[in-house]
């Protein structure tokens, strides 16, 4: 077998992989994305634009559509196109490589402080409802 045969043969398999890899990784975008879309709003209400960014820039979730004079954004995952703002990114499902890997990465890390901050919301709102009882 060549060398050029032996690199042939290790794309095909790599890419392959990718593939799978990546449907998985979308099925998990799509879940956290319906998951946090129900709870977003409570939970991250004082935000104007229904977005906040997921632990640090540039990766932000919006829960609720946001629409501009001539462009909308849909919930989801986004890459902030390096204007500071919470808007008009990039969808993070359109992304590959490096670029799309963190954003993963990024948001497996973002669940646990999801469920801390839940848990100090409902904490917070169980005492105030404790004080008109």
């Amino acid at each position: 077998m060549t060398d050029l045969t032996k690199l042939q043969s290790r794309i095909e398999r790599m890419l392959s992989g990718e593939k799978k890899r990546r449907e998985v990784a979308l099925k998990f975008i799509e879940k956290v994305e319906e998951t946090m879309t129900k709870i977003a709003p409570t939970i991250f209400s004082d935000h104007e634009t229904a977005a906040i960014y997921v632990n640090q820039r540039p990766l932000y979730f919006r829960w609720d559509n946001h629409q501009g004079r001539n462009n909308s954004e849909l919930p989801g995952f986004y890459l902030d196109t390096e204007h500071g703002n919470p808007y008009w990114g990039d969808p993070l499902e359109d992304q590959f490589g490096p670029r799309f890997w963190g954003g993963i990465r990024t948001i497996i890390e973002w669940i646990p402080t999801v469920i801390e901050l839940m848990d100090e919301k409902e904490t917070s709102r169980d005492k105030l409802i404790s004080l008109l009882k």
